[in-house]
């Protein structure tokens, strides 16, 4: 399912530009795996000109729109400056199997970086090294 917008509906403040939309490639998609979105499709964003962050970009959350249930619907709260009363809710994230394998093989580095350390030598080793590149 694709959603378009026509320039004369995105309201002011809102991008559909691919810059600021195409971001599931990253750690959002991770994110929306881990809260059950399958085929998740981004279809609008804030310009950084609004000063609005969408989608909990401090805490990496997702959340779902529960009233109004259409994209016309949510349009209007929007362009009516009644955003506020766009009700919500946080999308519980569990870990999928990717992030447990990578959670096993940062522990694995990080245990082999303990006794690479631990080694006679590594302290010269390390100081000896021009960190600045």
């Amino acid at each position: 399912m694709s959603h378009s917008l026509s320039p004369e509906e995105i309201p002011e403040g809102w991008t559909t530009d691919p810059d600021y939309i195409d971001f599931l490639d990253g750690e959002w998609g991770r994110i929306a795996k881990r809260c059950g979105l399958e085929n998740p499709i981004p279809i609008m964003h804030t310009t950084p000109e609004s000063g609005e962050i969408q989608g909990g970009q401090m805490t990496f959350d997702i959340y779902e729109i529960i009233r109004p249930t259409t994209l016309d619907g949510i349009l209007k709260k929007i362009r009516d400056k009644k955003e506020r009363l766009i009700k919500t809710r946080e999308l519980e994230q569990v870990p999928t199997q990717e992030d447990l394998e990578r959670a096993k093989e940062n522990e694995k580095a990080g245990r082999a970086l303990m006794e690479k350390m631990q080694s006679p030598g590594f302290l010269d080793w390390a100081m000896s090294q021009d960190w600045s590149k």
